[in-house]
Formats: C-alpha cells, structure tokens, sequence
C-alpha cells in the first residue's frame, strides 16, 4: 500500500516559494480500500499504481528488458498483480466512455519519510533499517541478487505534481530511477550508513512466498522525462540517509 502523498507533495516536493503558492494545494487523498487509488485534479484522474502488474522482466519467453519500458507485455503472476491491471483497464474504460482524462503512474519501489515503518507490507528497507536499530541481524530471502528500482518519496510527489499539470490527456508512466540495485548492495549500504557491523543472513525463500516470482524489476524513465519532465533526485544513498535522519526525528528505532 502506498502512504498519503498530499503532505509530501507540498511539504517535501516542492520549494519554499511554491509551498506559499496557492497552486501547491493540490487536493489529494488515498483510498487504500480502492483498487484504483484515484487522484483528481479538475477533470484529471492520476492513477498511481504498483509496477507489480509487469511482473518480472525475465519471466517473458520472448522478451527480455533491462529497463522495462511502459510497452513491457503483462506477464503478471499473482492477484496483486492482477488487481493494478484491472484498475488500468477501469480507467482507459472511463476514459473511452465518458472522456475522462487520466495519467497512470507506475511507481517502482517507494521508500522514504513517512511511510509507515512497521506496517505488514513495509517493504524491504524499513524492515532492514528495523533489525539494525535493535542490533539483529537482517534477514535475506535468497541470495541477495534479485534486483530492484529503489526511488525516494519525495521524488515520487514530484512526479505526482508533474502528471497533474501536464497536458496529456492519456498516457501511462514509468516513475523510477531506472537504476539497477540488489537487495545485498542495498543492506550493505544501510548497514555503511548505520555504522554497523551486523552480516547479512541469507535464507531460502519458502515454496508458496509469491516474492520470488518478480527477481528483476527496473523501470524505464525515458518516456517519463521526455513527456512529462520528471526526474529523480536523489541518490539510493542520499534518500536513505534523508529517511535514516526522519526515523531519528521522530524516535523510531526498530
């Protein structure tokens, strides 16, 4: 699930003279019982969505994309998965029918300020950052290999405020970095920013966990640059550092 975007969008996003501007109240919420997730502005829908609905880059026989562009075949394996193309299909069907215009955004792995870092579905990065913070050893399903587009919340608001006063009326988009990182360079770089000297402990993934059917998964950012003008910021170690320094602020420590 994602988190509320609005007070990042306006607090995080943007700089201090656009924070002042009434343009910035952009009204934004999130509905995490809606499979769509709607964002409206004027008769605009920003639709953000899990990349989840992809699948993994290497799990097409006759396609193999490092980055995945946006024409990347569905080849989804799982009802999450399944849930963020029913939710595409619903918005190009209003569309079609009623000429709504929409913007769908395809957010590759979020982490950052905000986010709530112990929720069941957390994400890697928080967990990590937890087991360091109580001095355990952080825990790695397979081998450390598998590899993921890691991309700071911050730059996602950004890319959120873009779509919304952009003048396409029907598009699909790509919102990562397009850089390839593995889990294990991803804990070591937690543990460098943490100063710790725990190991990683790598264990096999069990028979039904659904996470190792998606091992390489990157985002294409060309489209997403060229039509809408965004562009992240921030480094994988620059966000982590940023999120590292808003866990120390409000008093989380695992």
């Amino acid at each position: 699930l994602l988190w509320p975007l609005l007070a990042l969008a306006t607090q995080e996003a943007l700089t201090e003279g656009q924070r002042s501007s009434p343009e910035a109240d952009i009204p934004m919420t999130e509905d995490k019982k809606s499979s769509l997730e709607t964002k409206k502005s004027s008769e605009r829908v920003l639709a953000p969505r899990s990349v989840l609905l992809r699948g993994d880059e290497r799990s097409s026989p006759d396609r193999h994309e490092v980055p995945m562009t946006e024409e990347h075949p569905f080849m989804n394996k799982n009802f999450y998965g399944a849930t963020k193309i029913a939710g595409e299909a619903m918005c190009k069907a209003y569309y079609d029918r009623y000429g709504l215009d929409y913007v769908g955004l395809r957010y590759m792995n979020v982490y950052g300020a905000g986010q709530d870092q112990h929720a069941v579905y957390s994400g890697v990065v928080p967990v990590v950052l937890n087991k360091i913070d109580r001095n355990e050893q952080p825990v790695v399903n397979g081998d450390g290999t598998q590899a993921y587009d890691f991309i700071y919340v911050e730059d996602v608001a950004r890319s959120n405020i873009s779509a919304i006063k952009s003048d396409i009326k029907l598009g699909y988009y790509n919102i990562g970095t397009g850089v390839q990182t593995n889990v294990k360079h991803l804990c070591n770089t937690m543990l460098k920013l943490k100063n710790s000297d725990l190991k990683i402990k790598y264990i096999p993934y069990n028979s039904d966990d659904a996470r190792q059917l998606v091992q390489n998964r990157i985002g294409s950012t060309e489209k997403a640059e060229q039509e809408l003008g965004v562009k992240y910021k921030y480094s994988l170690e620059e966000g982590l550092k940023e999120l590292i320094k808003w866990r120390e602020k409000k008093g989380i420590k695992g």
